[in-house]
């Protein structure tokens, strides 16, 4: 079965989280530009174009469906072009203690590629926390109602990248988990995600990026 949350490692199961809000870095920045292109349109058309009520709502939802057809066809593009293929990370442990060293592999299958330019391996921890957020409405009788919705919020609270060369052998590279960073943890309103990453920077272009889940353990 193929594991469709991209930041937990093959074998664990995601949490309650997880399972509402999605994997954790499953878009590049690009893709979520794109994918708030239609709405953003249509609040400018409805807001700030002359036009008439009729017509100026036609304008929004159809720009709006151009948009939203054309932010899905170049997220499938770019989605394509960011997954690095010609790269491979391995790890010696998939599943490492906080405190322990860990020996990573970086190999490139194309290292004499011109238009690639700067690559580097990183290891990153990420936190995602659930609260609540609450907002008042008004209703067209004059009465407000507070609405109350859940929200996860994320930050990185640990992040080393270091710089790699382009070797087809392999290059290893060793990382040394902090003894008190969090260890990896599936909640339903707190969660620590841990990731091995290849990052080349391409310029003028997308970068190109390789995850690779690991689950830390206490």
């Amino acid at each position: 079965m193929t594991n469709t949350y991209h930041h937990v490692p093959p074998g664990r199961a995601p949490g309650g989280q997880t399972l509402r809000g999605g994997s954790v870095g499953g878009k590049n920045p690009l893709q979520k530009i794109l994918a708030g292109a239609p709405v953003a349109f249509a609040l400018v058309v409805i807001f700030l174009v002359p036009l008439g009520g009729a017509l100026k709502y036609g304008v929004a939802l159809a720009g709006a469906a151009l948009l939203a057809v054309g932010a899905r066809l170049l997220q499938k593009r770019t989605a394509a072009v960011s997954a690095a293929t010609h790269l491979v990370l391995r790890a010696n442990s998939d599943e490492p203690r906080r405190g322990e060293e860990l020996h990573v592999t970086l190999s490139v299958s194309d290292p004499s590629a011109a238009e690639r330019q700067r690559l580097e391996v990183g290891l990153t921890c990420i936190e995602r926390w659930d609260y609540r957020n609450q907002s008042r409405s008004s209703s067209s009788v004059g009465s407000a109602r507070t609405q109350s919705r859940r929200v996860t919020s994320s930050d990185t609270v640990f992040e080393e990248w270091v710089p790699a060369e382009r070797s087809s052998v392999g290059e290893s590279i060793t990382f040394r988990i902090p003894p008190d960073a969090p260890f990896s943890h599936e909640g339903d309103c707190l969660s620590f995600s841990w990731m091995l990453s290849a990052r080349e920077h391409v310029e003028r272009g997308i970068d190109n990026v390789l995850d690779h889940p690991i689950w830390v353990r206490p």
